[in-house]
């Protein structure tokens, strides 16, 4: 839950920054894509290490090779559309270089909103994104939702290939039982595997939930932030709760997510 409630508070903080700004997002980003390629890899070489070895006891096997194939590519789809949705330009509509955002610009076209974060009116404003360090828009979105999605997955499969150790070499340890498995014996840091992938499953599904809820409403961050400061939080979330799901050709975000720019623009017309 924390990273949902942060980034709402994010969305709805005044930060004014100085002429630094560019120089620090810069930063920000590089060590927010260093952070999330060295946590992809380390989990990556924790289960080959650890976990493959327990559930897979025979090397090159048709099953070690199926859970072998599927971490490294969730491990390795995860820091690539992380990388991709920094790298890629949301979209700027106009920008200001006044320090204390006394100008606001106004003239973007539909659906653009203004960061007071990144200083910048951003087409097709989502949110900004303290695991990218930049906003989210037109752009790269659909490289963020594949983030989240590769990101969540990759969460899952750690939690899901981690139960049969808990169940096998854990639990019978917490009922001061012995060991009955050879494995657990020369494997034993598979026991303890479970709680580094609920600290990243556990905060992670409610952000997924929230985006993915919004893509299918139809929906931004910007939009929820802009009603729940119109008429409180509470109608925020009834509205959005409220909104029908439409047609995928009729969905203005999953438009821009498929990178159909034109339908969009249709869709906004």
């Amino acid at each position: 839950m924390v990273p949902l409630v942060i980034d709402l508070l994010r969305s709805f903080a005044f930060f004014k920054r100085g002429s630094g700004t560019r120089a620090s997002a810069a930063t920000v980003s590089v060590f927010l894509i260093a952070a999330v390629s060295s946590i992809c890899a380390i989990g990556l070489a924790l289960f080959w290490e650890h976990l493959l070895p327990f559930l897979c006891p025979e090397p090159r096997s048709v099953e070690w090779i199926a859970l072998a194939g599927a971490g490294m590519y969730l491990a390795i789809a995860t820091s690539v559309s992380h990388i991709a949705c920094v790298l890629v330009s949301p979209g700027e509509a106009a920008a200001t270089t006044k320090d204390d955002d006394s100008a606001r610009p106004f003239a973007g076209p539909v659906g653009s909103e203004y960061c007071k974060v990144c200083r910048r009116t951003v087409l097709d404003m989502d949110h900004h994104c303290l695991f990218t360090g930049r906003c989210i828009g037109r752009y790269n979105k659909r490289f963020f939702i594949l983030f989240i999605l590769h990101l969540w997955v990759g969460a899952t499969f750690a939690v899901l290939t981690s139960i049969p150790a808990l169940r096998t070499c854990l639990l019978p340890l917490l009922r001061s039982e012995r060991l009955v498995s050879a494995t657990c014996r020369v494997v034993r840091s598979a026991r303890m595997a479970i709680i580094p992938a609920l600290m990243v499953w556990i905060p992670i599904t409610p952000l997924a939930v929230w985006h993915f809820g919004l893509l299918l409403a139809d929906r931004t961050t910007a939009h929820f932030v802009r009603t729940a400061n119109a008429f409180g939080v509470r109608s925020a979330f009834m509205e959005l709760a409220s909104t029908r799901w439409k047609p995928a050709r009729d969905n203005l975000a999953w438009q821009l997510v498929k990178g159909d720019f034109k339908r969009a623009r249709d869709l906004r017309q």
